[in-house]
């Protein structure tokens, strides 16, 4: 990725939905949960990484276009 560049943090919803459903296996299978238990288990996790990636992908951003200003300012002098 180039100094600067934004374009790569999007939104990923497969690596959202393989990352939720691997470690809701995880869940039901250390919890000994039944199969019951699958769909609401693999639904909050992927709203819960879905959020962790929109939050990564903001932050991210963010910082990156804090170096670029304090990059730009330490130019100026």
């Amino acid at each position: 990725m180039a100094r600067g560049d934004d374009s790569n943090y999007t939104f990923q919803p497969v690596r959202v939905v393989v990352a939720a459903v691997i470690f809701t296996g995880l869940v039901i299978w250390q919890a000994d949960l039944g199969w019951a238990a699958w769909l609401p288990t693999l639904i909050a996790m992927v709203l819960i990484f879905a959020g962790m990636n929109v939050f990564y992908n903001w932050a991210n951003i963010k910082l990156n276009a804090m170096g670029r200003r304090a990059r730009e300012a330490g130019e100026e002098f």
